[in-house]
């Protein structure tokens, strides 16, 4: 594990820019499962089954957030998306 150094610029880099940015994205994503929970709901109440896109949708989501935590508690040095390219995050 290539973990990035303790002192210097890397670090306030990664404090500064990452973490509020990537802690906003965080609030606004869990706004977003608020909603998609109770539209859920209503395609489970009105068909019986849930919507497999919003299925999909929240799997990518939840994802997402986990590895945000993961990179802001120095657990990973891959930056998540909105401040690195974009990757298909794993869901399973």
């Amino acid at each position: 594990m290539n973990l990035v150094p303790i002192q210097g610029r890397c670090l306030w880099s990664r404090f500064c820019i990452n973490m509020l940015c990537l802690l906003l994205v965080n609030i606004l994503a869990r706004f977003v499962l608020v909603w998609i929970t109770i539209v859920q709901w209503f395609f489970v109440i009105s068909r019986g089954q849930p919507n497999g896109c919003l299925k999909d949708y929240t799997a990518y989501i939840n994802a997402f957030c986990y590895h945000s935590m993961q990179y802001l508690t120095f657990n990973c040095d891959h930056c998540p998306f909105p401040l690195d390219e974009m990757k298909r995050l794993s869901t399973r």
